[in-house]
């Protein structure tokens, strides 16, 4: 009867602190999913902006080369040679510079080939699709504020040499090119690692270097939107091509790239949206996490260990 009698006045005694303890966890509780809803707000928000200014860049440094026609044919080829080489070098800086924020689509064919991958969130798509079209409006009209005395001067895409029929072709090849390394690189990311940005880089430049007489090199309706609203006229007209063609030859790389890798990888679903943050966690702060999550497992462990002992005792 007296060991029973102890074990209830000790349970009528520690109760009032197991609920004081209890609200405090409740609380605390309480609090950090408030942080983490915060969190998860700002880095949206980061990888917004690192989409907007993606495509801002990719828009400006493309849109300037043509702004400087040339008034010779060698004149002019240098001139695409320059463009296709400022877009690859652009485009590798971008991926190294803020691939980690984001994933680093710059163009919404891109996304539209990750969320068609399975590796990327339906409802980011329409966030990263404003955010490009908005970095490539930017650009156009800070475009047109430089060069304002030429209104067709802020990098607008339309055929040259070639019919609508004959541009759009090439836009959905040099596209499906473009796309299609990018998907690929992405699923071989242990193995290609940081060398991946100079694959899309490369890629990219050597479309725009085939293309970029014929067409613009658009490959990105979000980097042709903009030019083409500020400019009007036959730009605005023919933005159809640079709409319809890249959405096609993403299509057509998506479909491809299912076939050679059926199941992506979990780099891929890493890699498609990054982790919101411009830096990768070291790894000193990986062992330092693990360190104490294992610290953690132990007390846990210990105190229902100091649990079963009392109740035993009892």
């Amino acid at each position: 009867m007296a060991p029973q009698l102890v074990s209830t006045l000790k349970k009528l005694f520690k109760r009032p602190d197991d609920e004081i303890a209890r609200g405090k966890k409740n609380a605390t509780t309480r609090q950090k999913e408030k942080h983490d809803e915060t969190t998860n707000i700002l880095t949206e928000i980061r990888r917004c902006i690192a989409e907007f200014y993606g495509t801002f860049a990719i828009t400006f440094v493309s849109g300037l080369g043509p702004t400087l026609v040339g008034e010779t044919r060698m004149e002019y080829l240098l001139e695409i040679l320059m463009m296709a080489l400022a877009m690859g070098l652009i485009l590798t800086a971008l991926i190294y510079s803020v691939g980690q924020v984001s994933g680093c689509h710059v163009n919404p064919v891109v996304t539209l080939a990750f969320y068609l991958r399975g590796v990327f969130t339906w409802w980011r798509v329409p966030l990263y699709w404003v955010s490009q079209f908005a970095g490539g409006f930017l650009a156009a009209a800070f475009l047109w504020l430089c060069f304002s005395d030429a209104r067709d001067a802020v990098g607008a895409t339309t055929p040259t040499f070639v019919t609508d029929n004959s541009a759009l072709g090439i836009e959905i090849i040099v596209t499906f090119f473009l796309v299609f390394t990018i998907l690929n690189v992405s699923e071989r990311g242990s193995l290609v690692g940081v060398n991946a940005a100079l694959a899309v880089g490369a890629a990219f430049g050597a479309s725009a270097l085939v293309s970029g007489s014929f067409t613009g090199a658009s490959m990105n309706p979000a980097r042709s939107f903009g030019p083409a609203v500020v400019a009007g006229g036959t730009p605005l007209r023919k933005y159809w091509i640079y709409l319809v063609g890249p959405i096609i030859g993403s299509l057509i790389a998506s479909l491809l790239a299912y076939i050679f890798n059926t199941h992506p990888n979990l780099e891929v679903i890493k890699g498609a949206a990054g982790d919101g943050h411009s830096h990768q966690k070291e790894d000193g702060e990986e062992k330092e996490e693990q360190s104490k999550g294992n610290v953690e497992e132990a007390d846990k462990k210990k105190n229902e260990a100091n649990k079963k002992d009392e109740n035993a005792q009892e």
